[in-house]
This record gives C-alpha cells, structure tokens and sequence, in this order.
C-alpha cells in the first residue's frame, strides 16, 4: 500500500469516517463498502433516472465505473484493466455480450483491430469513450431498448468510406439494474461463510487493502 488515509480525517461514506469502521470486522466492513457504493453511485444514478430519461449518459458513464470497480473486486486485481473488465463482463454479465458480425473495424493503429462481441464494445466504446472523451464511440449508442443491448448491421454508423458499420445500443437503464442485482448477489456472496466463497472474499480484501490503504486481510 503506498497511502495511508488518516482515519479520523476521512470519509469512508456519507456520514461515516474511516475511524467509524470496525477494521477487523468483516460482515461490517462488507456493509460499509455496500452502502459506499450505493450512496456514491446506485442511487445518484436513480436519481438521475428519476429527473428525465434523458439523463441517460450520466446514468450509463455511472454505470461503466461501477462495472470497473466490480471487476477489481471480483479479480482481486489493485488496478484497472482492460482485460480485467472485459472478461468479468463476458463471465458475470452474458446478458450484456453478443457477438458483432461482421466486427466493428477500429482505426488503424488501435489495438485490437476489431471489436468482436459486445463486452468489448462496452469498454472501448462506452467505459472509455465516456470517461476519456465525454462522449461514446460512434459505433456505440445510447436507447431505451426491449431488452439490454442490440446490434444495428446498418442505418446508424457508416465507415469513412461509406460501407456499413454495425452500431451497438446499450439501454442504461437495464444495465444499472444488472448492476444492482449483480451487488446485491455479490455482497450476499461476501456475507456467506462457505467455503465456496473464500476466494472471492480474498480477492476482495486484497483490492479492498490497496485501494483504500487499510490492510483487511486479517478481518473475520
């Protein structure tokens, strides 16, 4: 760990200080970051949705950082990465990944060339293109959809030039509620004492004692 936070000086949530927490307590740690997350992130992101579905960007760019930060947590992993991401979304979320045929081209020079389902999309697309540019990829929108993700073979995106591009639709507001389920599940996970469980609770306190700077790996 390379920063210590103060604890007496530091919000851990709204209303809480670090030196609020019970450290060595697990099922009280697991609470806590629960309720970080959903104060900080879940309901801000309702709270959009509540205003106008035209609030959909923020509820979506909310959306991409918790599907990031989850990814860690699950991994166990101190930081952000692509891989990371992309793999806990074709594993923990099928519901968001289809294949794109023919794949999305990328310009020349990027890595990979192409992208070839829809979890890559939603990281190059939507996770780094909002949180990079303020903006999605063009080959990416942004809908109120029947279900959670479709692909458009033509009419919304073309290549420079002029053939079709196939476009990928999120509905943010279903992916949020993906979102909320998968935490609910996870937390539950986390709570539950069998053994089944252990790896996930150590991936856990390893990213929780990096990202926070409060070593967990002992608490019970």
């Amino acid at each position: 760990m390379f920063y210590d936070p103060i604890l007496t000086n530091r919000w851990f949530k709204p209303g809480v200080l670090y030196s609020d927490v019970d450290w060595t307590d697990f099922a009280t740690i697991v609470a806590e970051f629960d309720s970080r997350i959903r104060e900080w992130y879940v309901q801000p992101a309702r709270a959009l949705q509540s205003v106008s579905g035209h609030f959909a960007f923020p509820v979506m760019a909310l959306a991409c950082m918790l599907l990031d930060t989850l990814s860690q947590f699950y991994s166990g992993d101190s930081k952000s990465s692509r891989a990371t991401f992309i793999d806990f979304v074709r594993q923990q979320f099928p519901q968001f990944n289809d294949p794109i045929s023919p794949p999305v081209e990328r310009p020349p020079g990027c890595r990979p060339p192409k992208i070839t389902d829809t979890a890559e999309a939603l990281y190059f697309g939507f996770r780094c293109g909002i949180l990079h540019e303020a903006h999605v990829t063009s080959y990416g929108a942004i809908s109120g959809l029947d279900h959670i993700v479709q692909i458009e073979a033509a009419g919304v995106t073309r290549y420079r030039d002029g053939r079709d591009c196939p476009t990928v639709i999120f509905d943010p507001h279903r992916v949020l509620d993906e979102l909320d389920l998968f935490l609910k599940e996870y937390v539950d996970k986390l709570r539950d004492t069998n053994t089944a469980y252990e790896p996930l609770r150590r991936a856990f306190k390893a990213k929780f004692s990096s990202t926070f700077g409060v070593d967990i790996s002992n608490a019970n």
